[in-house]
């Protein structure tokens, strides 16, 4: 690490987490954030900024932002998941079916339907899965029905290309 890097740590790496903690209300993420905002200066600075401090503080409030605008998001998502599940669904909990129906979908299928629900874009998972983002959409409703008819004892498979019956 260079030595001037190691040198604004130093010095300013308790100012950085007490600007985030206000920001963020969280110890331990502001401290997960401080860190991440001194890799960025070693990263991308080849040497000290003008105004050390100043960049600190503001990169180091742009990642809280982006964290704190990535928990609501999150948030939204479950909240409205949440709403939109029928009484039935709301009640009903048994993990471990969920888990098994999951553990017998394809590792395509279980791939994209876990990383949507972990808030991913279609675009990240198409790269995960290698196929074009356009087809995620469809891919994604195909894998839903799947798992649909594996909670429900449905033993039946969805036609994969999708289509009627020939």
């Amino acid at each position: 690490m260079s030595a001037w890097v190691r040198e604004l740590f130093d010095r300013h790496y308790a100012e950085v987490v007490r600007h985030v903690h206000y920001l963020t209300g969280d110890r331990a993420l502001a401290e997960d954030i401080a860190q991440e905002t001194f890799v960025r200066m070693y990263l991308t600075c080849p040497s000290p900024p003008e105004h050390p401090p100043s960049w600190l503080r503001r990169v180091a409030a742009r990642l809280a932002y982006n964290e704190l605008r990535a928990g609501r998001r999150r948030e939204r998502r479950e909240a409205a998941y949440a709403a939109a599940a029928s009484p039935a669904e709301r009640e009903w909990e048994p993990a471990s079916d969920l888990r098994e129906a999951l553990e017998r979908l394809d590792p395509r299928d279980r791939t994209l339907l876990l990383l949507r629900a972990e808030g991913w874009a279609y675009r990240e998972i198409a790269d995960v899965v290698g196929v074009d983002a356009a087809s995620v959409g469809t891919l994604l409703a195909r894998a839903r029905r799947r798992l649909a008819a594996r909670l429900n004892g449905v033993t039946a498979e969805v036609n994969p290309k999708g289509g009627g019956a020939s």
